[in-house]
């Protein structure tokens, strides 16, 4: 996923949005991801009914850009932090050029910040104007939607750091109005109700740039009995035995 600083005036994401070749970028780690419409997939309780469908289309980004008055005699150029490695990350850097390849078609050039792990989390944890940041004008970082508080540690204005990791800054009344109601209620159902009309408002506004999900392949010894993957970062290791 890729968050854009819109601190000092938004940067429309909707051009580069529908410019990001998803499939190619399955391919490109062997099919160990499935392209992102949204931090969740469609089916899952939270996704909502987003309006907004950001396919492959370079003729549409290069209308929207050109709307923007950007083309191909005024680059759009955009420096985004990246790391190496780190924390679960697929195969980042290749995952980033092939981006970087795709964005240099519609005339956008992206120049990379490549730092350690360590110093992107201190980065996303400080205003995106702090020197932490260098200057960025977006962060391309993995994350895990481990809990339906995500959503509000994402893009509630009240998280903005340093109170939380709303980096971007994004400030929209009517997703905080919905995140607060959500975390007001003990009625599971009403909450996630909530949590789906703010997760369509995300996607719709284009707030971040959602690329895969990870699909998180494993290897292990044959002697590893009674592993059941779940999608996900957390894994229950409790009824797992080894063979001698």
């Amino acid at each position: 996923m890729v968050r854009f600083d819109y601190s000092d005036g938004r940067i429309s994401t909707k051009g580069p949005a529908i410019f990001i070749d998803r499939d190619g970028v399955v391919k490109l780690v062997n099919g160990t991801a499935k392209p992102a419409s949204g931090m969740y997939e469609p089916g899952d309780p939270l996704y909502g009914s987003p309006h907004e469908h950001y396919t492959y289309d370079p003729a549409k980004a290069q209308e929207l850009l050109k709307e923007a008055g950007y083309g191909r005699d005024h680059h759009l150029r955009l420096k985004v932090m990246i790391s190496q490695a780190g924390s679960g990350q697929m195969v980042p850097i290749p995952m980033n050029e092939y981006l970087q390849q795709n964005l240099k078609k519609i005339d956008v050039d992206l120049d990379f910040d490549v730092v350690d792990w360590g110093s992107m989390i201190v980065a996303v944890r400080n205003p995106a104007t702090a020197s932490m940041s260098h200057g960025d004008n977006a962060m391309n970082i993995s994350w895990s939607h481990s809990d339906p508080t995500a959503l509000y540690r994402f893009f509630s204005s009240a998280s903005i750091p340093p109170n939380g990791f709303n980096w971007s800054a994004i400030r929209d009344p009517d997703v905080d109005k919905l995140l607060d109601a959500a975390f007001s209620t003990f009625d599971e159902a009403k909450r996630d109700s909530l949590l789906a009309q703010a997760h369509t408002a995300v996607v719709d506004n284009a707030c971040w740039l959602f690329i895969v999900h990870d699909l998180n392949p494993r290897a292990m010894s044959p002697k590893v009995n009674g592993f059941v993957p779940a999608q996900s970062w957390f894994q229950d290791f409790t009824r797992v035995t080894v063979e001698k």
